[in-house]
């Protein structure tokens, strides 16, 4: 058995929950924390991207794990984690990308528990236009020729091409030949977002508000300065047509290094971000600007479990 192998069956034994998933070690361990959720998807009928990448939590264990969190944490608004006055433990529910489940089964949900949140939006995929991360995905994953060509060409085979760090234009050169069946087949992939309508709906609503996510889910360090630039300008500008809007940014992808660096920081607090959100690994520490978020998936069913990984991380 692998080192890691060993770790994971410690971690997950039941000696383990019992003491780590206790009420005891998190409140000893995170009586001071502030912690910011992750959540993508919220649905029954999850997509293949969904599903391949562990995005979706169903709606039935969606609510229990926001109660979870409202029976261990102060919930606050994102409003009132920029102000920084409020008790602790304390966290902030957020989404990223603004896929239909949310607006379908999420969001009445927190409304009838009366739960603030916090969604960062990819404007393009609302409009109808194509999901960039659903895109490179599945051409990386499922399209022969797309591998053959572009992947593993001789000329980009040293570059180690994965969805991560190919360039735009790698791809709607590749698409250009081929578009309608290639777009067909990758929203099949990755599945419905919310439109306009839904999003004027959320808008009356004083508990969740929107964020910028990027028009386009481009990777940040994978592109360069002026698509940075357009992309956040155009989806702060279709943001700001909603009174629930914030000048709040979460990065696509969201890991360290891979996909954000202090070059890029620099770069969207310039375009007047008052603080950016990531989706790295980091033990809920922040500077007051920059947040590291805690992923939920449908794994954390029970308390104790939350509770343990809580702790895990918090002192990891």
């Amino acid at each position: 058995m692998s080192v890691k192998n060993i770790v994971k069956s410690i971690i997950f034994s039941n000696f383990f929950l019992k003491i780590f998933g206790s009420t005891f070690f998190f409140k000893f361990f995170l009586k001071n924390s502030t912690v910011t959720f992750l959540f993508h998807e919220v649905t029954d009928e999850p997509s293949e991207f969904q599903e391949k990448y562990n995005l979706n939590v169903p709606p039935k264990l969606f609510k229990d794990q926001i109660k979870m969190i409202m029976n261990h944490f102060n919930v606050i608004s994102a409003d009132t984690l920029l102000k920084g006055n409020y008790e602790t433990p304390a966290a902030l529910i957020t989404f990223d990308d603004g896929q239909k489940g949310v607006y379908n089964n999420a969001y009445p949900i927190l409304e009838e528990l009366n739960c603030p949140s916090l969604v960062f939006l990819n404007m393009a995929p609302i409009k109808g236009e194509i999901f960039w991360s659903g895109l490179v995905t599945y051409l990386c994953n499922y399209d022969n020729r797309f591998i053959e060509t572009i992947i593993n060409s001789k000329e980009n085979k040293h570059k180690n091409l994965n969805y991560l760090n190919i360039r735009p234009n790698d791809i709607f050169e590749y698409v250009e030949n081929n578009k309608l069946i290639i777009y067909k087949n990758a929203r099949k992939f990755y599945g419905n977002f919310m439109n306009m309508d839904d999003l004027k709906k959320i808008s009356k609503s004083n508990l969740m508000m929107f964020g910028n996510h990027l028009y386009k889910h481009y990777n940040c360090v994978s592109s360069s300065n002026e698509e940075i630039i357009k992309n956040y300008n155009l989806n702060q500008q279709e943001l700001e047509k909603f009174k629930n809007s914030l000048k709040l940014f979460s990065y696509p992808f969201g890991q360290k290094n891979t996909c954000y660096n202090e070059k890029t920081n620099n770069l969207i607090f310039d375009l007047g971000a008052n603080a950016i959100f990531t989706a790295n690994a980091e033990n809920f520490l922040n500077n007051g600007k920059v947040y590291h978020r805690f992923s939920i998936s449908n794994k954390y069913n029970s308390e104790s479990f939350l509770r343990m990984m809580l702790v895990i991380r918090k002192i990891i």
